[in-house]
């Protein structure tokens, strides 16, 4: 495996440093190879890629200070949170040297739109305030930073929707084709903020609150789980969301097949082992287990909807998740598949290389060619795998 790691990484670093990005986004531009290159180059001790790594840098801040910006809004994926987390990242590391104090009128932008958002129900955390969040929450602590963790955790406990079910995060009616959803996922919903939330619980931030917030939204999560019925087509143990108006009835919004980072049984089985540990909750655990096992028997197209090496929803987001509950659950066998699934993704890897050469998708993170390439760097070295924290995991 090892060998063909390097292979694959061989075939596609000189593609992506061809890359000419046309915006600086994270997880669709030059933000994302950013991230690529400094990790290449601390895998294979590479100082062309840790100069492109700095050029890249110093384009990207040519861009935001200039009036061919490209970040959009403030989103995490395509905007100033995902800038201010890259470059937070980076400096922390040690391969930026940056005063952070600078990014304080950018911090006071987020987090006023971030707050903003909250008031009109837009969590998202990909898109909307939960990303703000999660970039604040990576942030060593400041009184600032401190200060807008507490604001912004607040604002989201006044909106979430609260009854005998548990507790979910409200509607998002900006999103017109699933306003009536209570949305469960890591990409847009419940579980990406319970991810968020224990974070921001070890580092001693509300604490009482916090543990409030991720055992109702667990209690929530959990009310809806239902048995797997393999020889019936029915995979998913959890749904992928719920229509608010008929919830009362049990009728679920969305089930399908998918099993990815952005939906899926791997997020509730995420969120449930990291809730267990963090509070002591050992049937939390339990359900875990029992769900996460059962998800490594989900091997093909019927049963995972992977039809490629991406991260969002293919091979290599699963290959990064498994590697983590592996690490988090204490227990071997899901190292079988992060093999599996790192085998999946060079195997579907050629095919996505000429789709994403056609799309102009190399350089992206999310469903291009850069994700692909962090997840294999992650699996070729311990020192290689901080990264996926921008991801959740």
């Amino acid at each position: 495996m090892e060998h063909l790691l390097h292979k694959t990484l061989q075939t596609i670093h000189p593609l992506i440093s061809q890359v000419n990005y046309q915006q600086d986004g994270l997880l669709g531009g030059r933000l994302g190879g950013i991230l690529y290159q400094y990790y290449y180059s601390k895998v294979y001790q590479n100082p062309e890629a840790a100069e492109l790594a700095d050029t890249w840098v110093r384009q990207t801040f040519a861009a935001v200070n200039s009036e061919e910006n490209t970040l959009i809004g403030s989103s995490f994926s395509t905007g100033g949170a995902g800038f201010a987390w890259v470059i937070s990242h980076l400096t922390e590391a040690g391969w930026l040297d940056f005063d952070l104090d600078e990014l304080a009128d950018m911090d006071t932008y987020l987090l006023q739109s971030g707050l903003e958002m909250l008031a009109n129900h837009n969590t998202d955390f990909l898109h909307q305030a939960g990303g703000i969040l999660h970039y604040f929450s990576s942030r060593s602590l400041t009184p600032f930073t401190q200060q807008a963790i507490e604001q912004l955790v607040r604002a989201m406990y006044a909106i979430a929707v609260i009854d005998e079910h548990g507790l979910r995060l409200p509607p998002d009616a900006s999103y017109d084709d699933k306003k009536l959803d209570y949305n469960l996922s890591l990409s847009h919903g419940l579980s990406a903020w319970l991810n968020i939330l224990m974070a921001n619980y070890e580092q001693g931030i509300l604490q009482d609150l916090i543990r409030h917030i991720v055992s109702e939204g667990i209690r929530y999560l959990l009310s809806y789980q239902e048995p797997t019925d393999f020889a019936n087509n029915l995979f998913p143990a959890f749904p992928f969301s719920i229509h608010a108006e008929t919830e009362r009835k049990g009728q679920k919004a969305w089930v399908m097949n998918r099993l990815g980072w952005c939906y899926g049984d791997l997020n509730e089985v995420l969120t449930l082992y990291r809730a267990a540990a963090l509070f002591n909750q050992p049937a939390w655990k339990q359900v875990a287990d029992e769900v996460g096992i059962k998800t490594l028997q989900r091997k093909i197209l019927q049963n995972t909807a992977v039809a490629d090496a991406h991260f969002c929803h293919g091979a290599a987001g699963l290959a990064q998740f498994y590697q983590l509950l592996a690490e988090l659950s204490g227990n071997p066998v899901y190292l079988e598949g992060h093999h599996y699934w790192l085998t999946e993704t060079i195997r579907l890897l050629p095919a996505d290389l000429e789709k994403d050469a056609e799309n102009e998708q190399i350089g992206g993170f999310l469903e291009g060619t850069v994700g692909t390439g962090l997840v294999l760097l992650a699996a070729l070295s311990e020192d290689a795998k901080d990264w996926s924290k921008m991801m959740l995991l």
